[in-house]
């Protein structure tokens, strides 16, 4: 995986070997192994703003992937992009377990 910001976003892009990874580990899983998976979220709070199923150039959508699997592979990119992007908003609004706690006075 990888994540970067763009503008009031942030992006994780998940390489087909890495769909495929997760696919094999979700069992009735109808994602399409054969292509990447690029996510959009918003860096304020989390929120999934896009999704899409790219191979090569070309980005299609993913409705007709639409299900449990790609919802669970969504949270994990959204994870997995605000810890290394280091966004504390995001990880303190959907993964507050997972925030590291401020000091108190």
């Amino acid at each position: 995986m990888r994540a970067y910001l763009q503008g009031g976003y942030f992006v994780v892009e998940i390489d087909p070997e890495e769909v495929e990874a997760f696919a094999s580990t979700w069992p009735g899983s109808n994602l399409t192994t054969t292509a990447g998976k690029e996510f959009s979220f918003s860096a304020a709070n989390g929120d999934l703003v896009d999704a899409w199923t790219v191979q090569g150039d070309r980005r299609a959508s993913t409705e007709s992937e639409d299900g449990s699997a790609l919802l669970a592979l969504s949270e994990d990119a959204c994870l997995f992009g605000a810890r290394t992007l280091e966004l504390e908003s995001v990880m303190g609004i959907r993964y507050p377990s997972e925030a590291v706690a401020s000091p108190r006075p």
